[in-house]
């Protein structure tokens, strides 16, 4: 999975299909969508990736990117499946973000309660951006997204680019936009948006 968004307004006209970016190749490309009365959620992926999507009764897990288990918990050399997630998270609940590494967002949504996780891994090296408005939440791999309807700049983050060539904070270039940044957990359960972080870099060296 290459592009993924999700947002429980189906009306807002956020999730936008592959079908219609510039770049979508239906010979190359494919869509996968999972929606119900609470989420909905669209990928883009490649058609020959295989593992990224998986779906059962109670769960829908997509993932993008590539997952490997760590040394310390290490059962293969190939990437993870969507389907062996799952299976580390039912055993393990979130404590099995402890086992992997890579280059990742995971997004597993329970349609049991409408609680959704979203992983990001441990150096950023995938990027997730957000939005709340009152009860509604927008969520992309893609900055892109977020221009539907009215938006507006936002011109404190381009003078950060400019003074330091990159954004200092989870700001983005669109107001009310936020990067979740790299070793985070988002959550969403009763309607609330929570983030923490389970991994920080400073954790690679020693004191």
């Amino acid at each position: 999975m290459f592009e993924l968004s999700l947002s429980n307004d189906s009306s807002s006209g956020f999730l936008v299909k592959g079908n219609s970016r510039s770049f979508f190749d239906s010979s190359l490309h494919e869509n996968v969508t999972y929606s119900d009365d609470r989420i909905t959620i669209n990928g883009i992926k490649y058609k020959d990736e295989k593992d990224v999507f998986f779906e059962t009764g109670d769960y829908v897990i997509f993932t993008s990117g590539k997952i490997y288990y760590q040394l310390s918990a290490f059962k293969q050399t190939r990437s993870l499946t969507a389907a062996e997630i799952l299976d580390e998270y039912l055993k393990e609940k979130l404590d099995f973000i402890n086992k992997i590494k890579g280059n990742f967002i995971i997004l597993i949504y329970s349609k049991i309660n409408s609680t959704f996780y979203i992983l990001k891994d441990q150096l950023g090296l995938k990027y997730l951006y957000y939005k709340q408005a009152k009860d509604k939440f927008y969520i992309a791999t893609n900055l892109n997204d977020f221009k539907v309807g009215d938006f507006d700049i936002n011109y404190s983050t381009i003078l950060e680019k400019i003074i330091f060539n990159y954004p200092i904070s989870t700001n983005t270039f669109i107001k009310d936009v936020y990067m979740l940044d790299q070793g985070q957990i988002m959550e969403r359960t009763n309607s609330v948006l929570t983030i923490r972080t389970y991994f920080k870099v400073e954790e690679f060296f020693s004191n």
